[in-house]
């Protein structure tokens, strides 16, 4: 399948995923989430063993699409936030490990994709952020829910507050990112890692660990409800003037 804005490659026992909207910092558009949810929804071939999620051009990813964001209604930007939660959610049912490979940075719907795969690797000069605050909104794709589970309350509840980086280091230390590339080209180290890491372990145990795993985490789906409801009111009500007075810059 042709997409629009991600491109995939299959190269035999993985693959590789892209965003690819590298003109605009692969920002997180309805396109590419529609582009994401026709990916995630595949059934994966048996011969995949694991999913590399990168981006094109100097980042992973920059955060939702703010013109898109200025343009909607509270009715469609709370659709919108649903259908992220979604989306992302599919990455659970994958039944293999989900990399994600950072470069540059990850903020906002970038960081949240992030934060829905299995793992995440990063460059040792990455930043990650969730700034939606300084907009007066909420992350809208899952970010309150996860990173809190990731780093716990008091942590991710400073971190959105003040909308500050997070360092690679500093993640590391978190427990947001398993793993800090050693080379210069994290592509071909990620791919060498996962090899070595999966070679001579059976697929159906990946996704039977996978399985168990995920079912230890807590799953709330009011969380994400009550998240998508205040993220369209707050960006609504408020966060839309200083959309625009960035776009105006």
């Amino acid at each position: 399948m042709k997409y629009k804005s991600i491109e995939y490659a299959d190269h035999g026992n993985y693959g590789i995923l892209k965003l690819n909207i590298p003109d605009k910092l692969n920002a997180m558009s309805p396109q590419m989430l529609l582009d994401l949810r026709h990916f995630f929804e595949q059934t994966f071939p048996t011969h995949i063993r694991f999913l590399i999620i990168s981006g094109n051009g100097k980042c992973f990813g920059a955060g939702g699409d703010l013109k898109a964001m200025y343009s909607m209604d509270r009715q469609s930007a709370a659709e919108i936030s649903h259908q992220t939660h979604k989306i992302f959610a599919l990455i659970r049912k994958i039944p293999i490990p989900v990399v994600a490979s950072i470069h540059g940075f990850a903020l906002g719907g970038g960081f949240e994709l992030a934060l829905a795969c299995d793992l995440i690797f990063a460059m040792p000069d990455v930043w990650f952020s969730l700034p939606e605050l300084k907009y007066n909104m909420l992350p809208g794709g899952g970010g309150t829910v996860r990173l809190p589970q990731a780093i716990g309350y008091k942590q991710a509840f400073w971190n959105i507050l003040t909308s500050s980086k997070i360092t690679a280091q500093e993640a590391l230390q978190k427990g947001i990112i398993q793993h800090i590339y050693e080379t210069a080209n994290p592509q071909e180290e990620t791919i060498s890692l996962l090899n070595a890491i999966t070679k001579d372990i059976e697929h159906e145990a990946i996704a039977a660990l996978k399985k168990v795993l995920i079912s230890t985490q807590p799953y709330n789906p009011m969380a994400y409800k009550l998240e998508a409801e205040k993220f369209s009111y707050l960006l609504d009500k408020y966060a839309k003037k200083n959309i625009q007075k960035f776009m105006n810059k």
